[in-house]
This record gives structure tokens, sequence and C-alpha cells, in this order.
């Protein structure tokens, strides 16, 4: 990610939207979950302009945007725009195939590009911290599962 550095988000904000950024996607959780959640993912921030994934790469991560906003572009428009609590790359994580360890994941490409309006800070997992969170908060599994169907959809018609 050679577009991410660090930006003057206030601190208020950030502590907020870090501290218990599960929340976004899923809702309050026990605590005992929110702890186990508190520690997955990595959070980056971004300057306004940067592209955070571009259409037709490999998808190797999941984002939860925490503070911020990117613009989604398909095939060079502008198709929506995401704040916070929104997420991407769910699509391609989802539905591709993991491969043995040893080797590369199977990945679907990207089927848009995510590029930030504004200084945007992300926390982004990998498949497995994906994974992790869909296991230990059904709410999250669900909400990102239609999530995922709801954008194949669109993609298909």
């Amino acid at each position: 990610m050679t577009n991410a550095t660090t930006v003057s988000i206030t601190e208020a904000s950030a502590a907020a939207t870090t501290d218990h950024w599960w929340e976004a996607v899923c809702g309050p959780l026990p605590r005992r979950v929110g702890r186990r959640l508190s520690h997955v993912g990595t959070d980056f921030v971004y300057v306004p302009g940067a592209v955070i994934v571009a259409e037709g790469s490999r998808a190797e991560r999941f984002s939860v945007i925490l503070h911020g906003e990117v613009e989604v572009v398909v095939d060079g428009a502008v198709v929506a725009t995401l704040g916070p609590g929104e997420f991407f790359g769910e699509v391609a994580l989802l539905y591709s195939r993991p491969a043995a360890p040893a080797a590369a994941p199977d990945a679907l490409p990207r089927t848009a590009t995510v590029r930030t309006t504004m200084a945007t800070r992300v926390r982004e997992l990998d498949r497995a911290e994906l994974m992790t969170l869909m296991d230990a908060a059904p709410a999250a599994a669900s909400r990102i599962s239609r999530r995922a169907i709801g954008r194949l959809a669109v993609m298909k018609a």
C-alpha cells in the first residue's frame, strides 16, 4: 500500500473509530468477542486522491472505512460513494478459492477501483482475519455476505 501515509485526523475521531472498529460492520458485541477482534486487522490512513485498490488487481484485503470517504469507480465511472461504517473488498475475498498454504490464493480480480476523496482511515483485514471476524460475529458474516451477493447481482445485471 504505497498510498498510505500519516495525515492529521483528530485524536478523538481516530480513537472513537478504532477502539471498536467492528461495530461499524456488525454492531455491539459481547466484551470477550470485542477483545478478540480488537487486534484483528491493521489501520491505514490515506491522503485525498489515493487509490486504495485498483480495478483488475489481485484482491488480498477487506477494508472497513473508519473515517473519511471513498469513491468506487468501475470502468472509469463513479458508481458509489462510501463513508464511515461501509466496507469494500468482500466480493473478491469471499468468492476466491483459497489455495494450498504454500501457494497464493486463486483470487478474483478487484471489480472496482476505490480511491479516497479526503483523508481516510481504514481497517484492513486479510482473508484469515476476515474469516476470524465472520466466525466471531454472525451479524458481521450475515451483513458482509448479503452485501457481496447484492454487489455481484448488480455486476451481472
